[in-house]
């Protein structure tokens, strides 16, 4: 039995293949290869003041929002800058709430349609852990302290999300204390 007579070897599938990382486009070679130079330069120009070591490629910017994005990319749309942005006690308290539950819904590997914000977190299963990773997460978020246990009780989403937009320091002051009906 011969060489020839073994089976060959089928083709990789494609995800075992070496990855192209889409440099085979001629102008997307001349761009990589500029962003490359520019990095060991020190500068994207003659002239031009010098750049930092690193570089991130791909990211929309803020002057691409001023020109008109219609989707924001999700880096713009945290829940900080939103807060910032508000205008009135009930909107705050309701983007808030949805944040929680959507970042719930993510820790819990639930669909967020099955959490109601008239529920308390503990009845999800969260537990100190998860209450732990939420706190920290608060306090970057919305900037506003909220202790662990309360995260563990019995009162329902909503009524602690309210809390902690009156606490909050991302939250205009003109905008806490007052209701929708401006009292």
């Amino acid at each position: 039995m011969g060489v020839d007579s073994l089976p060959k070897k089928p083709p990789k599938p494609w995800c075992m293949r070496p990855p192209d990382h889409g440099l085979s486009s001629g102008s997307i070679r001349k761009e990589f290869s500029g962003i490359l130079q520019a990095a060991i330069a020190g500068t994207s120009m003659p002239g031009a003041p010098p750049i930092g070591p690193q570089l991130i490629t791909g990211l929309g910017t803020g002057g691409m929002m001023a020109q008109g994005m219609k989707n924001y990319p999700c880096w713009f749309n945290d829940t900080i800058n939103q807060l910032q942005q508000i205008t009135s006690l009930e909107q705050a308290v309701k983007l808030v709430t949805e944040a929680w539950i959507a970042k719930l819904a993510k820790s819990m590997v639930l669909k967020v349609e099955v959490i109601e914000a008239s529920r308390p977190m503990s009845g999800y299963g969260v537990d100190s852990l998860l209450a732990a990773e939420l706190r920290s997460w608060i306090q970057y978020e919305e900037q506003a302290e909220i202790g662990v246990f309360e995260l563990l009780g019995t009162e329902a989403t909503t009524p602690l999300a309210r809390r902690t937009v009156e606490v909050s320091k991302a939250v205009p002051g003109g905008v806490k204390g007052v209701d929708a009906s401006g009292g």
